[in-house]
């Protein structure tokens, strides 16, 4: 999704409103697979210690961050005139690695094959409904 900024600078078709709709949209995407990706987790890493999977986790994804907003300072650089159509264009640029990124990690996530946490024949004990309940209650 995001990979559309730098598409439509290149067709020189984009405009403020398409960068704000893509970002919203990116972002709604990323509501659903954060928690389904914490949730997974500890499923992943089973036999290993939670807590050292959980920091090597967290670091790389600090790590991630940190190297985001060097990369996002480093195009911004210009003159000293203020934000110039250079900076502006690293900035699309930056958002196109970024969109390549999710692509990279969406091929590496098809890898992952998660263990079969129910069989086919056993059915919960209860429904989804009754369990909802009881986990608010």
């Amino acid at each position: 999704m995001l990979a559309l900024i730098p598409l439509f600078y290149a067709l020189g078709i984009l405009e403020w409103w398409m960068v704000a709709l893509v970002v919203f949209g990116a972002y709604c995407f990323s509501t659903l697979f954060e928690p389904a990706r914490d949730a997974i987790l500890p499923k992943l890493a089973q036999g290993a210690s939670l807590i050292k999977v959980n920091a090597a986790f967290q670091s790389t994804l600090q790590a991630g961050m940190i190297i985001g907003a060097v990369l996002v300072g480093f195009a911004g650089l210009g003159n000293d005139e203020g934000t110039t159509g250079a900076a502006i264009e690293g900035l699309i640029w930056i958002i196109g690695v970024d969109a390549c990124s999710y692509l990279l990690s969406a091929l590496l996530l098809s890898f992952i094959r998660m263990p079969e946490v129910l069989d086919a024949g056993i059915k919960p004990d209860k429904s989804l409904r009754a369990s909802t309940r009881a986990d608010i209650k």
